[in-house]
Formats: structure tokens, C-alpha cells, sequence
């Protein structure tokens, strides 16, 4: 049994839900279909597939689309699944640029040079001119943007773009916000010694 659901509204935005059984014989078929039924054609995005592993369950997608002047922005849920995009699919322009924030999950990225495995505040960004697999290892949440490659680049005031750069998260700085790091206040041997001091004051949480 497979479910979808589809919302459109006046604002060009897509909403859908798509849940495939993995153990159904036309599984790769059913997934295809309804892919392409509820969010369309996508040029840079190649044929889909659940991993040959994944047999029970039931797979879920959930897709969130809607266009900002030339950018599609999207938020994706998505277990498990893999695919391709970019110059290896046939009728890909080739003039696009895609930009992933993953919130959660896993999100692995490879061409035949370069791979990246993308987790929890990743931001990955990679030019449509290559060919790209990719697959969500791990049931992932994340933003991903599909914006022209011509207006980014002159956005950048560049000429070109790097295939892939990879933003790691950024790590925590040292603050309030971490048990480890919260001041110690004196003994009262050392106030003894020192005399009556002034209260630091707490840094406000970042």
C-alpha cells in the first residue's frame, strides 16, 4: 500500500507526502511515479532509488517546495534513499547550483574524485556541472536550495565555482551555555586573602 499526498497553494508551494513499501515488488517503480506525480520533473535530479538493503518498513518521504524568484527552496525528509543529479543526468542544464543544510541524519555526496559525508549542521555546496550521486544513509532532515548558477555567480562577483565545498559544523564556543565552562567563584579563603571583590558579570547565552 503507498500513500501520497500533495498540497499546492497560490504561493507556488508543494507539499508532499510519500510513503513506499519497501518489500513491494515494484518498489523503484512506485517510488518513480510518484515522485515525479507529486513534485514534478526535476532536470538536475536523476532516477531515484531505495537502498537494496532497506525490505521492511515503510519508507517515507516528506517534501516541503516552493520557488523564490529563480530559487527552489525545499525542506526534505526523507529515509533512507539514493540517486543522482547534476551533468550525469540527460537532460540536466547544467546551469544550477545546489546548496544542502542538513539538520539532522546523513547526507553522502561523491562523484569519481571527491565524496563528502554531511551531518547535523553541515552546509554543502556543489556545482550542478559535475555529475553527482548521492544518498541519505541515515532517515535525514534538511534545507536544500537549487539556485542558478549564473545569478550566484554574479552575485560572488566570480567567474567560477568551486565543484564542492563543504561548510563543517561550526563548534560551540565556551560559554554559559556549557556546564563545563561556568566560573568558579572564589573560596572563601581566597575572598579572605583578597578582600571583597566585584561579581563578574555572566555573559549572556550565545
Amino acid at each position: 500500500m503507498t500513500r501520497t499526498e500533495t498540497t499546492r497553494t497560490a504561493a507556488s508551494r508543494q507539499r508532499a507526502v510519500i510513503d513506499i513499501p519497501p518489500h513491494h515488488p515494484r518498489r523503484q517503480d512506485l517510488l518513480h511515479e510518484q515522485w515525479q506525480r507529486r513534485l514534478g520533473h526535476l532536470a538536475h535530479v536523476g532516477r531515484l532509488r531505495l537502498p537494496a538493503d532497506r525490505t521492511a518498513g515503510v519508507h517515507r518521504t516528506r517534501v516541503e517546495r516552493r520557488m523564490v524568484g529563480e530559487a527552489a527552496v525545499s525542506r526534505q525528509f526523507s529515509d533512507p534513499i539514493e540517486g543522482t543529479s547534476g551533468s550525469g543526468v540527460a537532460d540536466c542544464r547544467a546551469d544550477l547550483v545546489a546548496v544542502h543544510v542538513v539538520n539532522s541524519g546523513s547526507l553522502r555526496i561523491e562523484d569519481s574524485g571527491r565524496r563528502a559525508d554531511l551531518g547535523p549542521g553541515t552546509v554543502c555546496v556543489r556545482d550542478l556541472h559535475a555529475s553527482w550521486q548521492f544518498a541519505y544513509t541515515a532517515p535525514t532532515d534538511c534545507r536544500v536550495l537549487i539556485l542558478p548558477r549564473a545569478a550566484l555567480l554574479d552575485h560572488l562577483h566570480r567567474t567560477r565555482l568551486p565543484a564542492l565545498t563543504v561548510a563543517p559544523p561550526r563548534p560551540r564556543s565556551p560559554g554559559c551555555c556549557s556546564p563545563t565552562s561556568t566560573p568558579r567563584g572564589p573560596s572563601r579563603s581566597d575572598s579572605a586573602r583578597r578582600g571583597p571583590t566585584r561579581r563578574a558579570r555572566r555573559r549572556p547565552c550565545c
